[in-house]
């Protein structure tokens, strides 16, 4: 197995196999490469094809970069209303409580275009957490 390191953009691989590679981005997120034929595949929630090796992963960089971003941006966007939260009455919680669940209930009669299970999921989780605040 061989590995490379390149400090100055964060990036490990490392040979796992015959045709694969295993990528370490900024030391958290690892992704794969896979040569198929004079090709190599980026697995970043599809299949990238790439022609150059330094493309795929430079796409796996990018692509674990990306999501590291917004997952920063998420995170300060849940403690923003988590404070927000905070600061409303307990009838004001309530009233937003009641408009989630009406909002779930009429998940019951939603097109097969949206994952049902999932936004009820979603919505009970976001319950909780006013509950909790």
């Amino acid at each position: 197995m061989s590995s490379h390191i390149d400090d100055a953009d964060g990036l490990v691989f490392r040979k796992s196999g015959d045709n694969r590679w295993l990528v370490t981005v900024d030391g958290e997120h690892e992704r794969t490469i896979t040569r198929d034929g004079s090709s190599f595949i980026a697995w970043i929630g599809c299949r990238d094809r790439h022609w150059s090796f330094q493309r795929a992963l430079d796409a796996c960089a990018d692509h674990a970069r990306f999501h590291h971003e917004a997952c920063a941006i998420a995170k300060a966007r849940n403690e923003a209303a988590g404070a927000t939260l905070a600061a409303t009455s307990p009838d004001e919680r309530e009233r937003i409580i009641d408009t989630l669940e009406a909002e779930r209930d009429l998940l019951d009669y939603a097109d097969a275009h949206m994952d049902v299970p999932a936004r009820k999921a979603a919505i009970d989780n976001q319950i909780a957490a006013i509950r909790a605040a």
